[in-house]
Parts: C-alpha cells; sequence; structure tokens
C-alpha cells in the first residue's frame, strides 16, 4: 500500500455477488481506510490533486423507487465495482484504480467510500478521477464525478527552499549560545511555514507526488501530452457514467428517464470539452460541453 492510494493486489480483492436471475457482477472492495483534516494530513481527498478541471465534472442526483431504495447499498457496490473492472480488464488504458473509504478527523464516524482512478502521461502529468456514490435521505443516489491534473515536479523550487532553509540553519548555529536558541525557534516556524504543508502533502500522497503537488511545474505545452490527457479523460468519464445505465436496471433502478441525459453528458465529454494553455503554462480555459460556455482553471 502506498501514499498515493494505490494498495496491493491479493486473490481477496475480488468478491462475486449474484443476485437471482442474473450474471456475477464483480465489487472489488477497499484495502485501505484514510484520514483527512488532521494536523499532519490533507485537509480532504482533493487537497494536493493538482488544479480542478471544471469541464470534466458532473454531478447529479437520482430518485430511487421502491425497488432500489431496499437495494441501495448493493448498488452502489456495484457501480464502484464496475468502474474497477473495467480499469482492471485494460479498457481504460494504463489507469490505476483504488477504492477508499475516507474519514475526517472531526467525524471520525463518518466514513465515505470512493474510487480514485490515477494515468501518468509520458511526459509526467497526472490526471486523477475521483467517483463517488453516496445515498442521501431515503430515496435518491447521489452521483460525483470530478478531475485534475498535476504536472511534473519543478525541481528548482525545491532545491531553492532547500539551499535557502539549510543556509540559515548554518547561520543559526553559528551563533552565541542565547541567540542560537532564539534563532532555532524562529528556523522552526520559518521552517514549518515553508515545509509545513510539503509534510502534509507527503504523507497523503507520498514523497515524489507530495513534493509535485505543492512544487508543481508549469503544465506542458506539449500537443502530445495534452492528446495523452484528453484521450484519458474522455475515455474515463464516459465509460463511469455507461456504468450507471448497465449497473442500475440490475438492482431496479429505472434509469429510462436518465438515457437522454447520460447520453448528453458523455457526448459533451467527448466532443464539447477541451483544455487550453496559454504560454505561461497555465490553464485558461475549459470549454464546457461545447456550448461557448468558458470557466478559467488556476495556474499551476
Amino acid at each position: 500500500m502506498d501514499g498515493a492510494g494505490r494498495p496491493e493486489e491479493t486473490a481477496d480483492d475480488l468478491r462475486v455477488e449474484r443476485r437471482p436471475d442474473e450474471p456475477a457482477l464483480v465489487v472489488i472492495q477497499p484495502a485501505r481506510s484514510a484520514r483527512f483534516n488532521g494536523w499532519l494530513e490533507a485537509k480532504d481527498p482533493v487537497e494536493f490533486l493538482g488544479t480542478p478541471l471544471a469541464g470534466f465534472r458532473q454531478n447529479f442526483t437520482i430518485p430511487l423507487n421502491a425497488e432500489s431504495v431496499r437495494d441501495a447499498a448493493s448498488l452502489r457496490e456495484a457501480l464502484y465495482g464496475d468502474v474497477q473492472q473495467k480499469v482492471r480488464l485494460g479498457r481504460l488504458g494504463s489507469t490505476e484504480q483504488a477504492a477508499i473509504d475516507y474519514q475526517d478527523s472531526t467525524h471520525p464516524k463518518d466514513s465515505r467510500r470512493y474510487v480514485r482512478l490515477t494515468c501518468e502521461t509520458l511526459r509526467s502529468t497526472r490526471i486523477t478521477t475521483l467517483f463517488r456514490c453516496y445515498i442521501y435521505g431515503d430515496a435518491n443516489l447521489y452521483f460525483a464525478l470530478d478531475s485534475f491534473v498535476l504536472p511534473r515536479l519543478a525541481t528548482s523550487k525545491v532545491v531553492l527552499r532547500a539551499a535557502v532553509t539549510l543556509a540559515l540553519l548554518l547561520i543559526i548555529l553559528r551563533l552565541p549560545g542565547p541567540l542560537s536558541v532564539l534563532g532555532l525557534l524562529t528556523l522552526a516556524l520559518v521552517g514549518w511555514a515553508v515545509w509545513g504543508r510539503v509534510a502534509r502533502a507527503v504523507r497523503s500522497e507520498g514523497l515524489a507526488h507530495g513534493l509535485r503537488a505543492v512544487y508543481p511545474s508549469s503544465l506542458a505545452e506539449s500537443s502530445f501530452d495534452l492528446d495523452d490527457t484528453l484521450m484519458h479523460l474522455k475515455s474515463t468519464l464516459p465509460a463511469i457514467m455507461s456504468s450507471l445505465a448497465v449497473v442500475g436496471p440490475k438492482y431496479g433502478l429505472d434509469t429510462r428517464s436518465l438515457e437522454q441525459m447520460l447520453e448528453e453528458m458523455i457526448q459533451s465529454v467527448r466532443k464539447g470539452t477541451s483544455i487550453t494553455v496559454n504560454n505561461s503554462g497555465s490553464m485558461s480555459g475549459l470549454n464546457i460541453g461545447g456550448i461557448g460556455n468558458t470557466t478559467s482553471g488556476g495556474k499551476v
């Protein structure tokens, strides 16, 4: 198990569940729990994933009928399992997946499960998609997708801050007794201000990805890299949404009223959503649905 949420796979990771008169569904159980919002922890699962891509975000609720309400928990697990199985079968390229039980340290009894899909392009751009499916009230299923992009590490930024920190330490150690104690206290405060977020990121994502999350370079202005990013997103999001149409009816969910909406969402992602990078390496626009709407991306 690593800091990026990628569990070690064992033979017990797969469990097959059968419902009467229906084919087996593969449900892949979570391999780890993750705590957030503590002193040395990420504030939430998305804090160190990179820049959010507004054009590759979907969320909606689905009303549940009497049958699907009874099977709501199984429906949710089957949706997760169907998406994870697509990854296991290689239908989403080099994507990696992990199912995670998320706990907020301020509400330890409230655990929420999500599936995290991650892909690293050839030019070291990491794309992460979080898929969540929750029961709300007694008759609603909440379905949500969010995607993030994280460029490669800006090595010069890390080296510069490490050099400055080391220089300050050497200067302080040369000070006479009382001043050196005061200097060390000051250095501790400055060090936490400079490296505290890095410590939280490293604990959450591991050393390499944690440093990248805090000190990212500009997004690569490479058509090849953007193609890799868009190929992944334009394949992954429709695959997740199509799982709802496939799995839902098996658990009593009437998806006929959702078919048009799901198809419009899928076609919008496949045909109309794009990423634009300007000369400074920032994401200047995320075109949503091909209908002329744009939203600003954050600097990466």
